[in-house]
């Protein structure tokens, strides 16, 4: 078994090859230059030919192998990755390598796969994630301006007197597939079938507004439109939920209707002392009823219980989970307003 040689004596190994490769190629003999140093004509031309072709490389085991592209091409191909990358960071490697083996000017006389391109990733230390979206015209300066008006209103004004409405639809097709389950009993080598009485066809839309510590809604199985929208907010006014002195907030979604639409909704909230405001434009975190859209959603798969009808489902989840339980309205306020003021997140913090 050969001892190891240390680290001094291999710089001191390749300092004699490079020294007489160098002292060869001055004098025009290898043959000489390796004889008088001790090495053999085979270890001289090994390094020549490494110094002529620069398209060998170190690897990242210790071998030198021949790579697909040259010093200069390598580089070129690392930054067309990273300017892919930047502008399109949710490509796959796949697809990276077929752009650029689709650009018919490309420089590079190889095709280049995906192994490659997972190397480089590697090499610049470079990792997928979970990306977080982000809507390009959320940030115009015209959106913002809303935004920075939307949020002097809500920091100048209690919690308590904030009211959100919103819309939501449930399918039965939705919700039969988060009650399937991969696992049930049967006898061995036999298919088992699971029945349910709910039909894959219902389908529920719902108005909805909370405040901080109620619900009130109306769930039916049309679709609605302006006409149901308005009816609803009559109905919403006339029934006292919001407050005279207090501020309502939705979205500009185009069920709430048209310029003409829009004065005539003005009149109505105005004839009930009752202030209403729009979201800024695809902000749909500042809402808290979107957190309470999901909760609800989120309980039919957390119960799995289809023995009862589906709208009955729906109606029990409202009032049984979330109707008698005040506190969930709290955290999904805080939620969604946690920004706006300290003294009022401390105030409505949750008890624990």
């Amino acid at each position: 078994m050969k001892p190891k040689r240390s680290l001094t004596h291999l710089i001191e190994h390749t300092e004699r090859i490079y020294n007489a490769l160098e002292y060869g190629v001055r004098i025009g003999n290898i043959s000489r230059a390796a004889r008088e140093n001790g090495l053999t004509r085979n270890q001289l031309n090994y390094y020549r030919r490494d110094i002529k072709d620069n398209r060998i490389r170190q690897s990242h085991g210790g071998s030198r192998s021949p790579s697909t592209f040259t010093t200069e091409q390598y580089e070129l191909l690392v930054a067309t990755v990273v300017a892919m990358v930047n502008v399109r960071p949710n490509l796959t490697m796949r697809e990276i390598a077929q752009e650029i083996n689709s650009d018919q000017n490309s420089i590079f006389y190889k095709k280049v796969n995906k192994s490659r391109i997972c190397s480089i990733f590697k090499e610049l230390k470079w990792n997928y994630h979970s990306p977080t979206y982000k809507q390009e015209n959320k940030y115009k300066i015209e959106n913002l301006l809303k935004l920075f008006y939307f949020n002097t209103i809500i920091y100048n004004t209690d919690w308590k007197n904030i009211y959100f409405l919103d819309e939501c639809s449930f399918s039965s097709r939705g919700f039969l597939l988060g009650l399937r389950r991969s696992k049930a009993v049967g006898p061995i080598g036999e298919p088992v079938y699971v029945t349910n009485s709910t039909s894959i066809s219902e389908t529920y839309n719902g108005f909805f507004t909370i405040s901080l510590d109620d619900c009130l809604y109306k769930i039916r199985d049309k679709t609605n439109n302006t006409e149901d929208f308005f009816q609803y907010v009559r109905e919403l006014l006339e029934s006292g939920f919001c407050k005279p002195g207090s501020l309502l907030v939705m979205d500009n979604a185009p069920i709430h209707g048209g310029i003409e639409a829009l004065n005539a909704l003005f009149e109505l909230f105005n004839q009930y002392s009752v202030q209403l405001i729009f979201l800024p434009s695809y902000s749909p975190e500042l809402n808290p009823i979107e957190r309470f859209f999901g909760h609800i959603k989120n309980h039919f798969y957390r119960e799995r219980n289809s023995h009862g009808s589906f709208l009955d489902e729906i109606i029990d989840t409202i009032d049984n989970s979330l109707i008698k339980n005040k506190e969930l309205f709290i955290g999904f306020y805080r939620q969604s307003l946690n920004f706006w003021s300290e003294k009022k997140r401390n105030q409505y913090q949750r008890k624990r």
